[in-house]
């Protein structure tokens, strides 16, 4: 038994120099071999399914793991890598013993504290997943990712100047960390902090010039802003507009409309508002903010349509804003909606439980 694991543990060693090399099929031969030459040991089991997971066999990795674990039920390592992967898969009442029983086994595990905040989550329990992370970076203090992870928890509990805390000194030890800074900068943005906004967004493109998502987020916090000209504005969305029409075309078939072959792609900001009564989730155009008799008509509160009775054809005493037909949209009309939109809701940005306005799409 010594004389076979002896032989495994050779060839588990070929095997991680070429998986670290990249050479993935090359490393899962080697651990098929150790798995043959030693079929009773945890540790070519455990390999194997790293390297079945890396090369993106997932189901034949949880084979190995579950391998592994059946002849050794307390291995930390196993219970993990095939807790993480049920994680992933969405199984999480599978998941959360498994990841347990690698804590308990082996206590500092931050990896594993990491994808037990990921169950909490997914559950909707944001305080204990706050408390794993927490427990996470107390172990690695200078984890990037995990203070990335971190900061987005903290943001869904509105605790903002520690998610932007945690943002900056995520940054600061990674500063190619680019989702950072557009995490960051929507944090800013909901703050009415436009100016640092802006600043952290400009970093991040600069970083990554290609990430549509960055600019997206830029051209949403210029729209709320007025040192930037209408027309300006309007040119810097339509050269936008070009150039996502163009990644999505890599990604998918030509579209094709045989009703209307020359309309045109529409572009712009959709939120969850934008699924209440007063618009059209599908065709994007406004609803209308009266009900069609006199004694019915919309009124918005606290971020919700509600229809209310009314004696006459009154009208709301903060009506929506007027919404253009496409065909006469202009690049100053486009401005002033989004600003007139921002000033009905009192400001631009998210406060409180209101959501993000919708800025409705453009023929371009």
């Amino acid at each position: 038994m010594a004389r076979a694991n002896d032989i495994a543990d050779a060839l588990i060693a070929e095997g991680n120099k070429a998986e670290s090399s990249g050479k993935l099929r090359e490393a899962c031969e080697q651990y098929r071999k150790a798995v043959a030459a030693a079929p009773d040991y945890a540790k070519a089991h455990l390999n194997l399914g790293i390297g079945l997971e890396a090369a993106g066999d997932i189901d034949a990795a949880i084979r190995s793991y579950e391998a592994a674990l059946a002849i050794d039920p307390g291995d930390a390592y196993a219970n993990y890598n095939l807790g993480k992967v049920l994680c992933e898969r969405g199984d999480l009442e599978r998941a959360e013993p498994l990841i347990r029983a690698a804590l308990g086994r082996k206590p500092e595990f931050p990896e594993a504290q990491v994808v037990l905040s990921n169950l909490y989550e997914s559950r909707g329990d944001l305080s204990a997943a706050v408390s794993a992370l927490q427990s996470a970076l107390k172990q690695r203090p200078d984890w990037a990712g995990v203070l990335f992870n971190y900061a987005a928890v903290l943001w869904k509990l509105r605790r903002l100047s520690e998610a932007e805390a945690a943002l900056r000194r995520a940054i600061a030890i990674d500063p190619g960390l680019v989702p950072a800074y557009g995490m960051l900068g929507n944090i800013l943005r909901g703050q009415a902090r436009i100016p640092e906004a802006l600043e952290v967004l400009g970093a991040a493109r600069k970083l990554d010039p290609g990430r549509l998502d960055i600019e997206s987020t830029e051209l949403f916090v210029l729209t709320c802003w007025d040192e930037i000209s209408s027309e300006a504005l309007f040119v810097r969305h339509k050269d936008f507009g070009a150039r996502l029409e163009k990644a999505v075309a890599r990604r998918f078939e030509p579209f094709g409309n045989s009703r209307d072959p020359e309309r045109r792609l529409r572009v712009g900001y959709q939120s969850r508002f934008s699924q209440s009564p007063c618009s059209n989730g599908t065709t994007g155009r406004p609803a209308r903010s009266f009900a069609t008799g006199p004694a019915t008509r919309w009124m918005i509160s606290r971020g919700r349509c509600r229809r209310v009775r009314t004696c006459g054809a009154t009208r709301p005493r903060c009506p929506m804003p007027a919404w253009p037909r496409r065909s006469t949209a202009t690049g100053s009309t486009f401005s002033s909606i989004c600003r007139d939109t921002a000033a009905f809701f009192g400001s631009p940005f998210l406060r409180g439980s209101r959501r993000q306005y919708r800025l409705r799409g453009w023929d371009i």
